[in-house]
């Protein structure tokens, strides 16, 4: 069972994105790096009112969690805790163990009465059920802490990336990487959102006015 808490920490996937990014404004560097200059691709939106396209960048997620030292620390301490919980479950199960042997030595000395064997069978089944809640609640622990890890990343690159993005006058930032790919920022004029809702009910609303109107 012990196995079971190592390899939770030991497969830790945090999701993140990190701060590499390239913008229209050079695209000579751009083509160096074997990369086309952001300008150079399809216009997003013209959502601002000065009708240009969005400034886009992109960050490499995998670098950033294998690389961003708040991230480091976190496993390790995550690490440190499945450590601790290994040691509280070995400690519990040496225990039972000890009590486990000796009550089945006294069931088979042939000196327990059945109603002491009753006891001892109930005992065991006790022992194992307090072994299982035992490793459910320190799994359930280091879940959470895990959860509440993620959280503060979250909150933490979130913050970063708009300020970021404000300093460098950048609309979109993507994600880019083997973790997962989509949008991490984007500037209010480039919220679609509402729009698509509105666009969406109103179709909806002239297919169930035709749909009435069939009846």
């Amino acid at each position: 069972m012990m196995q079971k808490i190592s390899l939770a920490i030991s497969i830790l996937a945090i999701v993140l994105c990190g701060v590499l990014f390239f913008t229209r404004g050079n695209s000579d560097n751009a083509s160096q790096d074997g990369i086309g200059s952001i300008s150079n691709t399809a216009t997003f939106m013209n959502a601002d009112s000065s009708g240009t396209s969005p400034r886009i960048a992109f960050v490499k997620g995998d670098s950033i969690n294998q690389s961003y030292q708040f991230i480091i620390d976190k496993q390790q301490e995550l690490i440190s805790s499945s450590k601790i919980s290994e040691g509280r479950l070995k400690s519990r199960l040496s225990g039972a163990e000890k009590e486990y042997q000796e009550l089945v030595q006294y069931a088979q000395s042939g000196q327990a009465s059945e109603e002491e064997m009753q006891i001892a069978q109930n005992r065991i089944m006790e022992l194992q059920y307090e072994l299982q809640q035992a490793e459910s609640s320190e799994q359930n622990r280091l879940m959470q802490q895990e959860q509440e890890i993620q959280v503060q990343i979250v909150d933490r690159l979130d913050a970063f990336l708009k300020k970021f993005a404000a300093e460098n006058s950048i609309d979109i930032i993507l994600n880019w990487g083997i973790s997962g790919e989509g949008i991490l920022y984007g500037s209010q004029p480039f919220d679609v959102t509402s729009a698509v809702i509105d666009g969406l009910n109103t179709e909806y609303a002239i297919e169930k006015m035709g749909n009435e109107g069939t009846k």
